[in-house]
């Protein structure tokens, strides 16, 4: 799962750590219930691609404002280790199976550069804007649902007077990281 997941660093990490085990759980499960037909997919390619590809191809934005904070240099590689490492674990899949067996590899989509010129907006530094904004989840009794497209923010049960307090906060933070066209 990747719910929780709300910067870079985290959306990198559990995309390379499901690459590097997903491969070695499907054949130890294919062995243990003796399958006949059996599935596998990573969600990892999609999560990075969509969050990292500015960094992978920088020179297709090339003239263009960036809105987020420039990428390390380690998340250049992102895409490439991801694939790399889907690439071993569907070799190791691949190494489990028998002579009569039959490995089917589909993909859902590719990715490219949207040919409008229009870029979804990932909040990748969610936790960093809030720290900056001194909102605390656990302290001010809130948490991110998802950052991923849109942001989904959740306010806790409580007294209305401090709910609406950290909603006018939430919501000052949400207005300030807007450009001049929304």
């Amino acid at each position: 799962s990747y719910a929780n997941e709300t910067s870079f660093d985290q959306i990198r990490g559990r995309s390379l750590e499901e690459t590097r085990l997903k491969g070695s759980r499907f054949v130890a499960l294919s062995e243990a219930f003796e399958l006949d037909v059996g599935a596998v997919t990573f969600y990892a390619l999609d999560s990075v691609a969509h969050r990292f590809w500015r960094a992978a191809f920088p020179e297709d934005f090339e003239g263009e404002a960036i809105l987020e904070t420039p990428y390390a240099p380690e998340q250049r590689d992102t895409i490439a280790l991801v694939l790399r490492g889907i690439d071993e674990a569907i070799g190791e899949i691949a190494a489990s199976l028998g002579d009569d067996d039959t490995l089917l590899i589909v993909s859902d989509h590719g990715f490219e550069r949207s040919s409008d010129g229009v870029d979804d907006i990932w909040i990748p530094r969610i936790d960093e804007l809030l720290a900056e904004a001194g909102l605390d989840p656990e302290r001010d009794g809130f948490h991110v649902v998802t950052a991923f497209g849109v942001l989904i923010l959740f306010v806790h049960e409580g007294p209305f007077e401090a709910r609406d307090a950290v909603l006018d906060r939430l919501l000052e933070l949400v207005d300030s990281v807007r450009d001049p066209e929304g």
